[in-house]
């Protein structure tokens, strides 16, 4: 296991760039996961903060795990849209 999350930018860049990030608990008996509120993270920590740190220092709110069994997913919101389209001849 790595001894620090990798990094991937700070919470105002993906506030920016319109990414969320969920929490995802790799304890074999919890496998919680929650969406994180990046504005309210941003208010309260700074949006300077590192993702890492958020995840060093993030605690599962079900059963209380810590870096490494707490993982990061980022997901794209703002991502295109494929739309097919339907031809009538």
């Amino acid at each position: 296991m790595a001894a620090y999350p990798p990094h991937v930018g700070t919470i105002g860049d993906k506030i920016r760039i319109e990414h969320s990030l969920t929490i995802n608990c790799g304890n074999l008996e919890c496998f919680h996961r929650a969406k994180l509120d990046l504005e309210d993270i941003a208010a309260r920590f700074g949006a300077n903060l590192p993702v890492a740190d958020l995840v060093a220092r993030a605690v599962c709110a079900e059963c209380g795990a810590r870096w490494p069994r707490l993982s990061i997913s980022v997901s794209v919101d703002n991502a295109p849209r494929v739309v097919s389209v339907s031809r009538t001849e």
